[in-house]
């Protein structure tokens, strides 16, 4: 489980929230992270209106690239993916725990290899 202000070499958990927690997740070396963040509420509007919002980073901290800001939002789910072994996330504002499940995962990067086929029918 991630907690505010810890790094983890893990390769995945939830994230449990706190007053404005930062969390950095770090996943093992030749993954990347995938974090999904559900709001459980069908009132989806309300984090807005309550001063709520998640920022997601690609990185370790508040200076790497941002992915993106969630506060007023159409869909139930949001999925960001880092390019490297680390995101950064911070909630601003109160978020309620029930109201948010957030979920990560380290995924195994593409290491595309030379692949080589002959074909013998083939003119050079």
């Amino acid at each position: 489980m991630a907690y505010g202000g810890v790094s983890l070499q893990d390769t995945g958990g939830t994230v449990k929230l706190r007053r404005g927690g930062t969390y950095i997740i770090t996943v093992p070396e030749e993954h990347y992270v995938e974090m999904t963040i559900t709001f459980r509420s069908d009132f989806r509007f309300l984090p807005c209106l309550l001063g709520i919002y998640f920022e997601v980073r690609d990185g370790l901290n508040q200076s790497a690239n941002l992915l993106g800001m969630i506060c007023e939002v159409y869909t139930k789910e949001h999925v960001f993916r880092s390019s490297g072994q680390d995101m950064y996330l911070k909630s601003h504002g109160n978020p309620p725990e029930t109201e948010f499940h957030i979920n990560y995962t380290a995924k195994p990067m593409n290491i595309t290899g030379f692949y080589s086929f002959i074909d013998p029918f083939c003119k050079i």
